[in-house]
């Protein structure tokens, strides 16, 4: 059995190609981190490492999915961790269902205190060179908070639009609208316990049809990151990540 410590958190580096994207923004890099669970054993620890090799990338951006903690005892020591996190173009986050399992207001307070900004089903434009791409999220879909017509509401037609949603099979309802060129998501931790010859074993609740990488879905990329911490489970086979998203006009993604 295996639990991931600081030693062991990979940057998973892909690139998305969106022919649509302006030309100020090919290039562009964003980091997204997921699924903290600052209160799991040790992962104060995981989660300043997370935090250093972050700012170590100098994304143009970074955004957080939710799950920041598995319980609300463990709020008051969230700020200060991530506090340290900014980027050029501001750091942005959405709650999972933990966050609401532990009290969403206190979540709320924590990262309003840290200087991050959450998209509570809203969207932000995000300017290069006079350019526009433009940044939403929704609150949590298994809690049944969200709302994506309001999320996407005033994004001109035809906008690149990247869309935060904590768990990653809503990616089938958001590929719907033909509206939004790339979904960032956690949530299913990859499997988190993964046994040879087996299928993941521990998948949650909306995070059972994309699991852990990139999919393309109708005209849609998805992109659901393992995660940085495990909650109360260890992680077995299963590593934990962060990941720098580079967003391409044209060629392979991958």
């Amino acid at each position: 059995m295996s639990l991931f410590s600081s030693d062991h958190l990979p940057v998973e580096r892909i690139s998305v190609a969106i022919p649509s994207l302006p030309s100020a923004f090919d290039g562009y890099r964003v980091v997204l981190l997921t699924d903290l669970h600052f209160d799991a054993p040790g992962h104060r620890r995981l989660v300043a490492h997370a935090v250093a090799l972050t700012l170590d990338l100098s994304p143009d951006l970074i955004v957080l999915t939710g799950d920041y903690v598995s319980h609300w005892s463990a709020v008051p020591g969230l700020a200060g961790h991530l506090r340290p996190l900014d980027s050029p173009d501001g750091v942005w986050a959405t709650l999972g269902n933990h966050d609401h399992w532990s009290g969403a207001a206190r979540i709320r307070r924590a990262l309003s205190e840290a200087g991050i900004t959450e998209l509570q089903n809203a969207n932000v434009p995000i300017r290069r060179a006079g350019q526009s791409i433009w940044l939403a999220g929704v609150d949590d879909v298994w809690m049944e908070r969200h709302d994506l017509k309001q999320a996407l509401e005033g994004i001109p037609d035809g906008a690149v639009t990247i869309l935060l949603a904590h768990e990653p099979d809503y990616a089938d309802e958001a590929a719907l609208t033909g509206r939004v060129a790339l979904q960032l998501s956690g949530h299913s931790h990859g499997g988190q316990i993964q046994l040879p010859g087996l299928t993941p074993h521990s998948l949650p609740h909306l995070g059972q049809k994309y699991p852990a990488g990139l999919y393309r879905i109708q005209d849609m990329w998805l992109y659901t990151s393992r995660g940085v911490g495990c909650g109360l489970l260890p992680r077995i086979r299963s590593r934990p990540e962060i990941t720098e998203i580079t967003l391409r006009q044209s060629g392979d993604a991958g």
